[in-house]
């Protein structure tokens, strides 16, 4: 569960820097701190406080039991933890300092916001019938979106549900709709900090194409009342995909890259202008089976594209307006059928790649190269049976979260990496 950062993102984080124009300078990560909690949980999620540095963590525990912490982000110590039934989603607010989370209860969604001193400010039980897939936040505004979909008992058709709040939790707006004329799959929500237009978008499997050899890429904008200035549709390859997104405040562009749903099977990108249009589509195929991918914009807008399997990554870095600027692919771990997961985070800043791999009967370990394929460290952060894990970057200074779950073990760790 990661939030895709906006070009008006790194503009702050390069504010905090004293106006950084190029990448920072090559360096390898080391361990700072870990914090082990002897918990019974299916997984933990991360996000960061951009202003504090200090990270959140959802666990998420069997049933509805689910709890929010904050860690502190020079020692990992734990500043508060309070109880967040059923939430399974969740952003950190920059504007107000507090986390916003949603989850569905009684087969309705409720949205949920944590003050940041741990106190639960305000609750808000709505009508919708759809399970959260995705959040954003405005960073100007504190707007705070959701994205969630539900298919009708005997139907195959699947309505979206895009819906926002003030940061007080007042609603803004609810669409309905159902997009496509066959199966379809939201899976990505983002805010545009300088319009203030939220982009909701994912994959459809229209019926002209359920030869199972195409999809459609689909991405629906709104203004910041909840009407749809357009809904756009662009053919690719792989339908049933995840997307990712990053949005370009200051070319009025949006970059929408689309994870595969079959196996060996190629990424697509797709660069949408203000008016829907679809500026450049690039399809490959670096590294077959991918595992997570990951897209971010550099301040001078370039699009940085990671995507990952168990045992290498592919590397790619395009102009504004699509042109390959240059490409690498590299291997993290020596024997794919002895690696278990892996998980990618792009450091737009410093331009700079984290990979997580390993799991099983192979030590955990954040691999960190340069865009250019360059190799700067690689730290191990588990040691023990992990079944799974997740890495978040804080722009502002570069460090990395890592979270690890063991397999048939209750304990859930949280690394953190600095320089």
């Amino acid at each position: 569960m990661r939030l895709v950062k906006t070009a008006g993102s790194v503009a702050a984080a390069l504010a905090m820097l004293g106006g950084l124009a190029a990448p920072a300078s090559a360096r390898a990560l080391d361990v700072e701190w870990q914090t082990d909690a002897v918990l019974k949980a299916y997984g933990q999620y991360l996000e960061v406080d951009e202003a504090s540095g200090d990270v959140f963590t959802l666990l998420m525990y069997a049933g509805d039991g689910t709890v929010l912490r904050r860690l502190d982000a020079a020692t990992g110590a734990v500043e508060w933890a309070v109880p967040v039934p059923g939430m399974t989603d969740f952003v950190s607010d920059p504007t107000t300092g507090q986390v916003v989370l949603s989850g569905l209860r009684d087969k309705r969604q409720v949205v949920m916001f944590v003050s940041g001193g741990g106190q639960v400010a305000r609750e808000v039980a709505t009508d919708i019938p759809a399970a959260p897939v995705a959040m954003a936040v405005d960073e100007t505004t504190g707007q705070v979106c959701s994205l969630g979909s539900k298919r009708k008992a005997g139907q195959s058709l699947i309505t979206w549900y895009t819906s926002c709040w003030t940061s007080a939790g007042d609603a803004v707006f609810t669409d309905e709709e159902v997009v496509g004329d066959g199966r379809s799959f939201p899976s990505a929500l983002d805010i545009d900090p300088r319009s203030h237009r939220v982009y909701a978008a994912g994959t459809s499997s229209a019926r002209k194409f359920n030869d199972g050899r195409a999809g459609l890429v689909v991405l629906r904008s709104f203004n910041a009342s909840g009407k749809l200035t357009w809904q756009a549709r662009t053919k690719v390859r792989t339908p049933d995909g995840r997307i990712q997104m990053a949005i370009d405040s200051e070319r009025r562009l949006v970059h929408v890259v689309d994870q595969p749903g079959r196996i060996e099977s190629p990424v697509s990108l797709v660069t949408y202008d203000r008016r829907g249009k679809a500026r450049t589509v690039r399809r490959f195929e670096d590294i077959g089976s991918i595992s997570d991918v990951a897209v971010a914009l550099t301040p001078r807008g370039r699009v940085l594209v990671a995507a990952v399997d168990v045992d290498r990554a592919g590397l790619r870095v395009y102009s504004p307006r699509g042109r390959l600027l240059r490409k690498a692919k590299v291997r993290t771990e020596r024997d794919r059928f002895e690696a278990y997961h892996a998980a990618v985070a792009i450091d737009p800043v410093r331009e700079q790649v984290h990979v997580l791999g390993g799991g099983g009967d192979t030590p955990s370990q954040v691999h960190t190269f340069t865009t250019r394929g360059k190799r700067l460290s690689r730290v191990v952060v588990d040691d023990r049976h992990v079944i799974e894990g997740d890495l978040v970057v804080h722009r502002a200074t570069g460090r990395v979260f890592v979270t690890t779950s063991l397999f048939r073990e209750d304990q859930q760790r949280v690394t953190a990496l600095g320089d």
